[in-house]
């Protein structure tokens, strides 16, 4: 993975930006969690968000494997052991850059200890920091794509067929889906925001060694808004993988035992 594509770069340019306006590296390190006029979501004593974003991309796609695997084998509680497992990486996903999204905002939105150049009308990219070509493999080895065909293959075993989701898509009458099952496509949509959340980053870093803050101000900006727009992203999927699970009209499942343990034959290690 290219280096700027990386959440303990990212935590530390917001922590080394709030040693810039007077908050010491101790006060950002112990205010995790406090509510206060800097409530800070992210854990600035530890420095492995890198590390367990790829460890949950990983989990979510050996899950969404696991599923498949127990599907043809018509193994109904593996089944539905997979999908809650998918469900639950993508709420920790979410939450991480919910975490993000939460920083950056305080940085970008307490002007008592933040002060930046006057916001712009039309936020803009600065012609003179292009931003880099994302990698032909993708920034990260999930595809949410497949990930969405698997809801689409469930759901069409209960007799909920690709076209209803796409008709159902955000309607209040009847099971409401968040992804968007009307485009072909969308993984590109959030690649394309993942990216722009590193890239307005590194914009950041590129500028404030030139001392312009206009033009690193405009890449927190971008930063910040597309931690939200991933973060949501994926708090949708989450949604989506729970409704298939939880939505006893739709869908059935046979009950599930207490201390149900994966059988053995599925390489997948339970936790």
């Amino acid at each position: 993975m290219i280096e700027q594509y990386n959440l303990n770069v990212v935590k530390s340019t917001i922590a080394k930006i709030a040693t810039l306006h007077g908050i010491s590296e101790f006060d950002i390190a112990n205010t995790h969690g406090l509510i206060g006029e800097e409530n800070w979501s992210l854990n600035y004593k530890q420095n492995n968000n890198q590390e367990n974003f790829l460890q949950t991309i990983n989990d979510c796609i050996k899950y969404s494997l696991l599923y498949r695997t127990a599907q043809s084998n018509n193994d109904w509680l593996a089944s539905l052991s997979g999908l809650m497992r998918i469900g639950d990486c993508l709420q920790t996903l979410s939450q991480t850059f919910s975490f993000f999204a939460n920083d950056l905002t305080i940085v970008m939105k307490n002007s008592r200890r933040f002060s930046w150049p006057e916001i712009p009308d039309e936020l803009k990219w600065p012609a003179e920091y292009q931003t880099n070509e994302p990698p032909s493999h993708g920034i990260i080895p999930l595809n949410f794509n497949l990930l969405r065909a698997d809801i689409v293959r469930f759901a069409a075993l209960h007799g909920i067929e690709p076209a209803a989701m796409r008709n159902e898509y955000r309607r209040i009458d009847c099971p409401n889906w968040q992804w968007d099952y009307t485009s072909e496509d969308i993984h590109t949509y959030f690649e394309r925001n993942l990216m722009l959340f590193f890239e307005g980053v590194h914009l950041y870093n590129r500028a404030a060694k030139n001392q312009d803050m206009n033009a690193g101000y405009n890449g927190l900006i971008f930063a910040m808004n597309a931690a939200h727009d991933v973060s949501a992203f994926l708090n949708r999927g989450y949604h989506d993988f729970s409704l298939v699970i939880l939505d006893s009209n739709s869908f059935t499942w046979p009950e599930f035992p207490a201390n149900y343990k994966l059988p053995y034959h599925y390489v997948v290690e339970d936790r």
